[in-house]
């Protein structure tokens, strides 16, 4: 729940001085193309884009490797940002998971390297997979990647009882069942390490 001047939901809001950055989570995309030219390509911030700039806010959409390693992708968006933003400063708005663990552990560690083989064979780079565990997120990347000073760092979050038909219908079911509230992909229990939070 909301607890500060931000649970009051207001007619209107300041612009932004600063573009806004979206960029996707794991096996995530900018657009998609499922039928080339015959069908309407899917967009991942599908209405978000639009409600943004509509508000007069300036909006980036950055694609990064669907799954390659935190580094490449970190490395892919930096220039995104660079070719795309001007060199203006930007607020970046990220969607990620914690989803893994169960994948992983399903998979198990006998049959993940055929797995691993398979994908690869297929094009699809393996390297974020191990690293959106729980475990390297606090045994790693958190120790070795401090806040940086002079930066905001927010989280919102948001709960949802997917329906009957939903593509996150079964992650939302099993993340509930390990950690609790969640939107299908993210449980509100990982928000807590953060300086500022939101809960909507």
């Amino acid at each position: 729940m909301i607890e500060d001047d931000y649970a009051t939901i207001r007619t209107k809001y300041a612009t932004p001085k600063n573009p806004l950055v979206l960029a996707h989570g794991l096996l995530g995309f900018d657009e998609l193309r499922l039928g080339g030219k015959f069908l309407p390509s899917v967009h991942y911030w599908r209405g978000i884009t639009e409600a943004l700039r509509a508000n007069g806010i300036e909006v980036i959409t950055a694609s990064v490797p669907a799954s390659a390693s935190i580094e490449q992708r970190a490395a892919k968006l930096s220039i995104e940002i660079e070719n795309k933003a001007g060199g203006k400063s930007v607020n970046i708005i990220a969607k990620g998971s914690a989803f893994a663990d169960y994948l992983l552990d399903r998979i198990g560690q006998k049959r993940l390297s055929r797995v691993y083989r398979t994908l690869r064979t297929l094009r699809i780079e393996t390297g974020a997979f191990s690293q959106l565990t729980r475990r390297y997120m606090q045994e790693h990347f958190n120790p070795m990647t401090p806040d940086r000073e002079g930066v905001l760092y927010f989280s919102y979050g948001a709960t949802v009882k997917p329906s009957l038909w939903s593509a996150f219908r079964q992650s939302h079911r099993i993340i509930e069942q390990a950690e609790g509230a969640n939107d299908g992909l993210v449980a509100l229990a990982h928000m807590a390490a953060c300086r500022q939070k939101e809960e909507i």
